[in-house]
């Protein structure tokens, strides 16, 4: 018995040890701290001693710096005739030149890519297995010469030794260097600074059991090895001292190292346990190790003072050893959850990061073209998007022009002039005109003198546009491109160019708007109209103010000069948006293009060597994530399966699913899906007997099952004392266990199952009948099939039924070990169902319940809303929710429909759903996404025993105030001003910096790590810039063009629109369609204003000639780079993208390991 209480001691202890020097081994000890024992000591203190005695070999000794790396020391206990075996490992690392080239570096100045090598960090795993004890110490030492040099160096690099033995105990701990006061000969000056902050790192973390050597001839009290533990773990709650030497102290000092000893000096929670190693008179005569035991027992037992710490199990290296695997065994339960915690929330986030890293570049040329195309494309999706207000980067680019829009409107009010004293002006430049004419040119110098003011604002409007649309296209650049720094210096170069060319035709076009405006000319109706709002009185073509008779000459000048400003408001960031953002964008799109002709398709998708390899790491872990997950999962349900199989739910509640449902509520249906099998169907009740469920997803095999079940036999047998006439029944189990690899059998097979269990006929029975389903395409689930509720006995069956299966029900749904998977057809009050409400009798906070709503396609029409509500959880609230799917029908089983037919058909369903489209997004449909919730759920069962007027400002796009169908207005207006095509005057107005700003920053953020790519958009749009500041083409086309985008200051819109409405309106009250005003009268506000478009000319130009064809020469330009004979110098990547991936993928495979070490420890 004894022994077998020590195996078994031994057996709990060893998988805790195990699992922490296994997620050591794969470094996750890099991302998280591990439960350790690190030893410390001054030098000299008897610290190799120590853990000679407790692994039984002799380790590195000697004067000075002895342990120069940390050295992590396993200690195995094994049995079954197994002889002593050691294993020695560590990683060393070694500089590799690689070809450059192979990377495609950077490129030079010149152009071109850089030639040579680069430095490329490597590790190479070194192991050693041997069978000789005596050869761990040089192996020891040649492997710390190896990480640390020849000499008396340190180096932080962890070796491994691993000694596998039946004379050792189950015990991890890791070795540091002794502190070191005076530097030795060849040691740096600081080596005491250098191994403090090595043993630092280690005990300063809460996982870490500090276990301090202390020699007992030394004041205990000030040993800097226990005040370094005191500085880290004031309280001592996670060190233990050891002190050595006993036999070496000065007589008469016993009693204090007894009062130290008894945690009546220095508290230390885990105490002190005193050992006696061998001293070097000893080692000199090779005392072996097992005497010395022997010796050190005996020196305690005879001791005056010291046999007393014997028995209170304090002193001795056996009971130092024992003392230690249970703290340290302690020490991992407790911090197991956490550690699983962290490992999973950092291998979650490292999956996340990984997620954001995207593909590279292939490496084959037809692939890297192809990848260079796709990007390219979303790249000018992105740059029309945002031209059209589509796209938001950081925040949406038409609120900020509209805002600056807005203060060169109110500019333009600021500073009209009164106009009051134009009398004595006009009297003191009369020329040879009689008394009685007005001298019109008089007229003109005044109103040209005044709008000449406006030219110098007007040229500062576009350049603020122009650096706000430069950011814009900057961000959208760095975002596309931000891991090819060629390809974002080539985009970032063409936005410039095409920038200047869009600035220059833009300042033309201002510039030829104020020459324009030297011709002091409007329609009559439209000067008239203004007059008459000006000096409140009504004026005619036939009723003309006349000039030395009203003196209206004021007046006059003031209803002339509000018409300009109405036309700067409007025309000028008409200009803009058109020849700054719109035309820019298109140019630039089309220049994109160019690219793809770029002849080294790798020069522009450039990549170092880290990304490179990072990249590829990060593949290479993708199936393990994946792998890991599922392994994660499938332990659990094959504990609870197991369990199950050897009857031990007969005592005790296990974690299980269990599905219940009224006769035809779907429940074979929902079943069949999830298991991908056809199981017995039809009338009254076809589950008559239990039916587990197991669907285990495993690879590389084909579909395979297996059914078994107890039958019960009466075995007659003869007994003593009984006559022969009679017999005694003996109640016996046959497992029946049948074995079949096709699908179509499973029908079969549980029929006859449940026909031997309960009988042939309509009966139940509660024997469990068990299928397992091994196949690729299932998911990790289990679950168990109870029998349809009944109400009515049909023919044949017993006139309680229905009491016998809500019995056998209950029997499963009332323990609070199970999950309810209650199954409720859609087209039936759901709120009234007999199986949710027995689910509730048990479970009424809904805890461990989830519903699934079948047959949503035979709901009554206009019962979705009232469908939506439950799925939501706000008729019957269930904490795991609801679930609806939509299983094969009746019509396509008898049409055979296949399964996964069925489950696209399923998903079309959804999709095209007006009302259930939604709950496929939020994860609440269809089969698939059931499977993953159940597995979630029974592995965590297992486990457990603003403002919207503000925001619809801020994201105001184009609109003008209260549009929503904003495209059926601008295309009734855009039709209407097309038949209007007359000779009007072309303006440009040159916003070059907004939007060379703005192109910037889109060719830097789509290839802010490609240079080589960045500097060639970027020479292409200054190329284009310059281009467009030249020309000067068909102005009136220009203006129709402008048209078509529709615009107008808000004031000038809200006013048309009251005029015409006779209702009052303001961007504080804005029309709304079926509300106040009709749709035809802002049709007719807004036209009226395209009649009087000399307000609007000027924004319409800019926006033509410095965005629109800016982006399209742009986008042209780029899309020529693909003609290059070097793509691969075009990508040329930075540095410090790849490096993070492979930082990543490193990091991604230590959590990946981990995880799936901590899996595999629970689940053994």
């Amino acid at each position: 018995m004894k022994g077998e209480v020590h195996s078994h001691l031994e057996e709990s202890i060893r998988p805790y040890i195990d699992l922490i020097d296994t997620l050591r081994s794969i470094g996750i000890h890099k991302d998280l701290s591990l439960p350790t024992v690190v030893v410390i000591g001054d030098q000299s203190s008897g610290k190799s001693s120590v853990l000679e005695a407790l692994s039984g070999i002799a380790l590195p000794r000697g004067s000075g710096i002895v342990t120069r790396c940390p050295l992590e020391l396993r200690l195995k206990k094994v049995t079954g005739g197994v002889k002593w075996k050691a294993v020695l490992s560590y990683r060393k690392k070694r500089i590799e030149l690689v070809d450059s080239s192979i990377f495609a570096s950077p490129l030079n100045v010149s152009g071109q890519l850089r030639s040579g090598k680069v430095a490329h960090s490597v590790y190479d795993e070194k192991k050693f297995e041997f069978e000789d004890p005596s050869e761990v110490e040089e192996r020891v030492k040649a492997a710390q010469n190896e990480l640390a040099g020849k000499g008396v160096g340190i180096r932080n690099e962890l070796i491994t030794l691993e000694i596998m033995s039946p004379d050792v105990c189950d015990l991890t701990l890791i070795d540091l260097p002794g502190i070191a006061r005076v530097p030795v000969k060849g040691q740096p000056q600081d080596i005491g600074d250098q191994i403090k902050n090595l043993i630092m790192t280690f005990i300063k973390k809460e996982e870490t059991i500090n276990m301090v050597v202390v020699p007992c001839n030394t004041d205990i009290t000030t040993t800097e090895a226990l005040k370094m533990a005191q500085e880290v773990d004031p309280e001592g709650k996670r060190t233990i001292a050891i002190l050595t030497k006993p036999d070496l102290i000065d007589k008469g000092t016993e009693k204090n190292i007894l009062a130290v000893v008894h945690n009546k000096v220095i508290p230390l929670r885990k105490g002190y346990i005193m050992v006696k190693c061998r001293g070097q008179q000893q080692i000199n005569d090779e005392i072996p190790l097992e005497e010395a035991e022997q010796m050190e027992k005996d020196f305690f037992q005879n001791h005056d003072y010291y046999r007393g710490l014997l028995t209170e199990n304090r002193a001795t290296i056996k009971g130092l050893a024992v003392r230690l695997t249970h703290i340290l065994v302690d020490h991992i339960k407790k911090s197991l959850p956490q550690l699983d915690d962290n490992v999973k929330k950092m291998l979650w986030d490292a999956k996340n990061e990984l997620n954001e890293c995207e593909e590279g570049p292939p490496q084959d040329p037809k692939g890297a073209k192809q990848f260079l195309i796709m990007i390219l494309k979303k790249f000018n999706d992105r740059i029309n998007s945002l031209s059209t207000g589509d796209l938001i980067i950081k925040e949406n680019l038409f609120v900020r022009l509209r805002e600056i829009f807005k203060k060169w409107n109110d500019h333009l009010v600021d500073t009209k002039p009164s106009f009051k004293n134009m009398k004595e002006f006009c009297q003191n430049n009369r020329g040879r005109e009689l008394l009685g004419f007005s001298n019109y040119r008089v007229f003109e110098i005044v109103l040209q003198s005044q709008v000449a003011t406006l030219k110098k604002p007007a040229f500062d409007l576009l350049n603020i546009i122009k650096e706000i649309i430069l950011e814009q296209f900057r961000d959208v650049s760095n975002q596309s491109f931000q891991n090819y720094p060629v390809l974002l210096d080539i985009t970032t170069k063409k936005i410039i160019n095409i920038q200047a060319s869009q600035h220059a035709k833009a300042q033309e076009r201002i510039s030829e708007q104020f020459e324009m405006e030297n011709m002091i000319y409007t329609q009559d109706p439209i000067y008239l109209k203004m007059l008459n709002e000006i000096s409140h009185e009504t004026f005619s073509e036939d009723q003309l103010p006349i000039f030395d008779t009203k003196t209206k000459y004021s007046e006059m000048l003031q209803a002339y000069y509000d018409i300009v400003v109405q036309r700067m408001a409007d025309q000028l960031p008409m200009m803009i948006t058109l020849f700054m953002l719109k035309q820019t964008a298109q140019f630039l799109s089309t220049d994109m293009l160019s690219l793809l002709d770029w002849a080294n398709v790798s020069e522009l998708l450039f990549d170092n060597s880290d990304n490179a390899k990072k990249r590829k790491d990060l593949q290479k872990m993708k199936g393990e994530v994946h792998s890991h997950l599922e392994k994660s999962i499938r332990p659990y349900i094959d504990l609870i399966d197991t369990l199950r199989t050897v009857g031990i739910h007969k005592d005790l509640g296990l974690p299980t699913i269990a599905v219940i449902g009224d006769q035809s509520s779907g429940k074979s249906s929902v079943l069949e899906a999830l298991s991908g099998v056809a199981l017995p169907r039809g009338s009254g009740i076809v589950t008559r007997c239990p039916l587990e469920l197991r669907l285990k997803k495993v690879t590389g095999v084909n579909w395979k099952a297996v059914l078994t079940y107890n039958k019960k036999t009466n075995k007659s047998v003869k007994s003593a004392g009984i006559k022969p006439s009679k017999l005694a029944g003996e109640t016996t189990y046959n497992e029946e266990k049948i074995e079949f690899a096709d699908p179509s059998l499973v029908e079969k097979h549980v029929a006859a199952a449940q026909n031997e269990l309960a009988g042939k006929g309509v009966g139940i029975s509660d024997e469990l009948i068990t299928l397992e389903i091994m196949s690729p395409d299932v998911c990790d689930l289990t679950l168990i099939d109870l029998p349809g509720i009944a109400r009515v006995p049909v023919e044949g069956q017993p006139e309680d039924i229905g009491k016998q299966i809500k019995r056998l029900i209950k029997k499963y749904i009332i323990k609070h070990e199970t999950v309810n998977l209650v199954v409720v057809p859609c087209n039936i009050d759901i709120a009234t169902t007999e199986a949710l409400q027995m689910a509730q009798e048990v479970d009424p906070d809904g805890i461990r319940t989830i519903a699934i709503l079948t047959k949503p396609d035979l709901i009554d029409k206009g019962t979705e809303k009232s469908i939506l509500s439950i799925v939501h959880n706000q008729v019957i609230p269930l904490r795991k929710g609801y679930i609806m799917v939509k299983c094969r029908g009746q019509q396509q089983i008898n049409d055979e429909i296949p399964l996964e037919e069925a489950a696209q058909i399923e998903r079309d369903f959804f999709q095209n759903h007006d009302y259930f489209r939604c709950i496929l997004e939020d994860n609440k449909a269809t089969i698939k996404c059931l499977a993953v919730r159940l597995t979630q759920d029974l592995v965590d069962h297992i486990k457990a025993i603003n403002n919207t007027n503000e925001l619809s400002q801020k994201n105001r796009g184009r609109e003008l105030p209260g549009f929503s169908n904003y495209r059926l207005f601008e295309k009734i207006l855009q039709d209407h001003v097309a038949e209007l095509k007359e000779p009007a005057i072309d303006l440009l107005n040159a916003i070059k910096d907004i939007i060379i700003k703005e192109f910037t920053d889109v060719v830097n953020k789509c290839f802010q790590n490609y240079h080589v790519l960045q500097n060639t958009v970027k020479d292409k749009l200054n190329h284009i810039q310059l281009t467009q500041l030249e020309k000067a083409e068909q102005r009136i086309s220009e203006q129709f063009k402008m048209e078509n985008r529709i615009y107008t200051q808000d004031p000038i819109f809200l006013k048309i629109l009251t005029e015409i409405t006779n209702e009052t309106f303001s961007t504080k009250e804005l029309p709304v369609f079926d509300k106040v005003c009709s749709y035809r009268h802002m049709l007719e506000a807004y036209y009226e204003i395209v009649v009087q478009r000399m307000a609007d000319q000027l924004p319409l130009m800019i926006n033509f000639y410095m965005l629109q064809e800016t982006a399209q020469l742009l986008s042209i330009d780029i899309m020529k780079l693909l003609e290059k004979p070097d793509v691969h110098e075009l990508l040329s990547e930075n540095s410090d993208v790849s490096r993070r991936r492979k930082e990543l993928r490193a990091r991604l495979n230590r959590l990946t390991a981990a995880a799936e070490a901590i899996t595999n420890f629970f689940n053994d």
